[in-house]
């Protein structure tokens, strides 16, 4: 992930060439998150990135935070686990799903029909 953060004067306009230090200031316990570098300068527009690698097998939310001339802003990302290591996979034997919808679609048109049916008789 980039980690971005923009640092603006009193008058709104970007501080340029300030540096910048960015940190992890909370996560789960003993997961660190690893920073591209760990300081920059704020461009003309006062914008500074870094990119953020989160551990692996760390769940939870990890506050970040990217500090310059006593002024810290932080961000929150959440790691929710990702994808799972293994994937799901039908059965080689029975009826594909397609053919369970189908045959599902199938039932309930009959069963509807009949309904239809059965009112017109009464």
């Amino acid at each position: 992930s980039t980690f971005t953060a923009t640092f603006k004067d009193a008058n709104g306009a970007g501080v340029a060439g300030a540096s910048v230090t960015f940190s992890q200031q909370s996560g789960p316990a003993g997961c660190q998150v690893t920073f591209s570098s760990t300081t920059g300068t704020t461009d003309a527009n006062g914008v500074v990135s870094t990119t953020v690698t989160l551990p692996t097998g760390c769940s939870g939310s990890f506050v970040l935070a990217a500090a310059t001339q006593g002024v810290t802003v932080t961000t929150t990302l959440t790691e929710t686990g990702g994808f799972p290591a293994t994937s799901a996979e039908m059965p080689s034997s029975g009826m594909p799903p397609w053919a369970l919808a189908l045959a599902f679609l199938g039932v309930t048109l009959i069963a509807v029909s009949s309904l239809g049916l059965m009112r017109r008789s009464s």
